[in-house]
């Protein structure tokens, strides 16, 4: 039975955003969770006190209305009642700062019935004072239990809330992880088939390249082939740049350590160089633009040279006849620019579907297009920290821009740089 794949740190990169994903929507399920939780005990926790507070003023309300004495008031509440001529009589046990004398004057005095939350350093009370037809009448009822019964509630709305957040929180992660499995599993098959299939390919194309190698040697030895000499040359260079192509299919599949201080315009002149048999059988006008200064960038010059010859390719084959394709390289204080530039027939910028993985505009007559390209391109440029900018004009042409950091550490220039044109 095959063993499996090492795990190489890309892949544990994409496993530990997948973990980070699961831990996200854990995270978002116990927010909502806990948004629900507390919307749930703000409203059991008003009705519960709305429904003690009327059944407090319904207890107080009805006793003052029917006592006719302070012997035997409802239970935690006591009773006053005071007499026209002024003698008070009281329950028991009356707690420390009542009764309400101010409130009974005021009631004695013609005011509507009084009922007061009243707070005291020996508790907590509803005190209701009531002028009747032959006396002034007062209930103090205790609301300390009422208190202590939310107090209760609230605690334990509050443990099962956070034994619910936790519950939530595990129950999400764990969903999260089984939903992402799928794509965990599919991120690892597709690093292990561009892996396999890279290094498939690689000993064919080495191959190739040794021979192409020892066809340059013979000719170049042979003074009767001189007319061949570029042309062998040229397969040497192509055949080297496959090579190179197929490495960077296999650094996708493990970590950018191979990426190195690379000039752009060495990469930009090699990819016009490779691409201008192709041009000029098109019947186009390929050449280079750039200044006297290097643009070094910190990546693979694979990965850049496959970048730059797919945007020259689909620039050739979208480009009629008689047109130019420019490549321009330049930079900024902190940005470097390799820019591709055609007249071509240009495309609809406002596509959403622009840049996605086998779509394409109507392609022209020719070799198949899948679509490929752009994503490719833009995949590239955001391993590097860059990123992809596209701008046309239907009718007009197109310019395709990938900017990179510019790296820090300058590169000496070399002694002579001139503009390749055909």
């Amino acid at each position: 039975m095959p063993r499996p794949a090492p795990s190489t740190p890309a892949t544990s990169a994409a496993e530990a955003d997948i973990r980070a994903a699961a831990r996200t929507l854990g995270a978002q399920t116990a927010a909502m969770v806990a948004v629900a939780v507390v919307l749930l005990t703000a409203i059991a926790m008003w009705i519960t006190t709305n429904a003690q507070r009327d059944t407090d003023h319904q207890l107080v309300t009805a006793t003052a209305a029917i006592a006719d004495d302070v012997i035997d008031p409802p239970p935690r509440a006591w009773e006053v009642i005071r007499a026209p001529s002024g003698a008070l009589a009281s329950t028991p046990g009356m707690p420390a700062g009542l009764p309400d004398r101010a409130a009974l004057d005021a009631a004695a005095a013609g005011d509507p019935a009084i009922e007061r939350d009243v707070r005291l350093p020996s508790g907590h009370f509803l005190v209701r004072t009531q002028d009747r037809a032959n006396d002034t009448v007062q209930i103090v009822l205790d609301l300390g239990p009422s208190d202590s019964q939310r107090a209760d509630l609230l605690t334990a709305l509050a443990q099962a809330a956070a034994g619910g957040l936790l519950f939530a929180a595990v129950t999400g992660v764990l969903l999260a992880r089984r939903v992402l499995a799928p794509l965990r599993r599919t991120l690892r098959l597709q690093r292990q088939f561009v892996a396999d299939a890279s290094h498939e390919l690689r000993a064919p194309v080495t191959l190739l390249h040794t021979r192409a190698q020892l066809l340059d040697r013979a000719l170049h030895r042979d003074p009767t082939t001189e007319n061949l000499h570029d042309e062998a040359t040229g397969l040497v260079r192509d055949s080297a740049n496959f090579v190179d192509l197929v490495d960077d299919l296999l650094a996708t599949a493990r970590p950018t350590a191979d990426s190195a201080v690379t000039d752009l315009w060495p990469v930009a002149r090699d990819t016009v160089a490779a691409a201008t048999p192709h041009a000029t059988q098109r019947g186009l006008r390929l050449h280079t633009v750039h200044d006297d200064h290097p643009a070094p960038v910190l990546a693979a010059p694979a990965a850049l040279r496959r970048a730059l010859t797919a945007l020259v390719d689909n620039a050739i084959e979208h480009t009629p006849p008689g047109g130019t394709i420019t490549v321009a390289v330049a930079h900024t204080r902190t940005r470097a620019l390799l820019r591709v530039t055609d007249t071509g027939c240009g495309f609809d910028t406002a596509d959403p579907d622009l840049g996605t993985r086998f779509h394409t505009t109507a392609p022209p007559t020719g070799r198949p297009r899948y679509g490929l390209g752009l994503a490719l391109v833009s995949d590239i440029a955001d391993r590097y920290g860059g990123h992809l900018d596209v701008r046309s004009t239907l009718g007009e042409g197109s310019t395709v821009t990938i900017t990179l950091p510019l790296h820090r550490r300058r590169l000496q220039p070399p002694w002579r740089r001139t503009t390749s044109s055909h």
